[in-house]
């Protein structure tokens, strides 16, 4: 039968591997979103433009694909996004 002190000393082991963990992974994460910052920060006007656009697509096939709207809010959606931004070149590339 293990004492006290040995579940006490594994339990106290265990919360250390716990918080250790937890804390790499925090600092993964922001040393992730540091390095997207300065990626975003050398990205060109046209490049940052771009990827804009292209995050507002994911979101209406998001949309899409959930079926929170319908297939005609969608193709109407796209196609005002695209105009306005003037990504036509953008659209067509990503549906070869």
């Amino acid at each position: 039968m293990e004492s006290f002190n040995k579940k006490l000393h594994r339990l106290i082991v265990t919360i250390y591997e716990v918080c250790y963990n937890l804390l790499t992974e925090k600092i993964i994460v922001v040393g992730a979103v540091i390095m997207r910052e300065i990626e975003w920060e050398t990205l060109s006007r046209d490049e940052k433009q771009k990827q804009l656009y292209l995050k507002q697509k994911e979101l209406l096939d998001t949309f899409l694909e959930h079926h929170t709207i319908s297939q005609e809010q969608y193709d109407k959606s796209l196609s005002d996004l695209t105009e306005k931004m003037s990504m036509q070149s953008v659209l067509s590339e990503i549906q070869e």
